[in-house]
């Protein structure tokens, strides 16, 4: 491991990680597979309680767009960079809107 790295330590009872004091917050390395939010994007929050996710006020609206994946820009808005999804963040969307499909059939 390297030296000044993250430590994280298993909190008992709980599934979260936390973070050991002391130790320096790991730096993202560019190019990794973490996706890093493109700015001025939508960004959506969990609303507690519900299924659906909230748009974060001030983050810019996409209209999507029927019969395609990607979202197209509602006119006048920010130039939205595309984000490249790693393959199996794809596939999880993938099969999660085919179980949303089947559920939402009846």
């Amino acid at each position: 491991r390297v030296p000044g790295l993250t430590r994280l330590r298993r909190v008992p009872g709980s599934t979260r990680l936390r973070r050991v004091p002391g130790s320096t917050r790991l730096r993202r390395v560019p190019g990794s597979t973490r996706l890093r939010r493109v700015p001025g994007s939508t960004r959506l929050r969990r609303v507690p309680g519900s299924t659906r996710l909230r748009r974060v006020p001030g983050s810019t609206r996409l209209r999507r767009v029927p019969g395609l994946t990607r979202l197209r820009r509602v006119p006048g808005l920010t130039r939205l960079r595309r984000v490249r999804l790693s393959r199996r963040r794809l596939l999880y969307y993938f099969y999660l809107f085919k179980f949303m499909l089947i559920h939402n059939s009846n």
